[in-house]
């Protein structure tokens, strides 16, 4: 669907950025198809690179469940 077009592919991610928005592309592409899709992200929430606000949403319109956990920053 246009929504999964919008996902796109992924990249490896670098060790020096946190990109919320790759990791739940990556974490997405892993699902099997017509299976059951549930990610948790466990995060301080510090982004600087990419942004997970607008991943999540597509994610859900597609049937991916997203919750996330709030971990203190180091």
């Amino acid at each position: 669907s246009g929504s999964d077009e919008a996902m796109g592919t992924f990249k490896r991610p670098g060790g020096d950025r946190t990109d919320l928005a790759e990791a739940l592309r990556v974490a997405n592409s892993l699902f099997e198809p017509n299976s059951a899709r549930r990610i948790v992200l466990l995060s301080d929430a510090v982004e600087n690179a990419g942004t997970a606000d607008e991943i999540a949403p597509l994610l859900r319109a597609n049937g991916t469940e997203v919750a996330s956990v709030a971990l203190p920053a180091s």
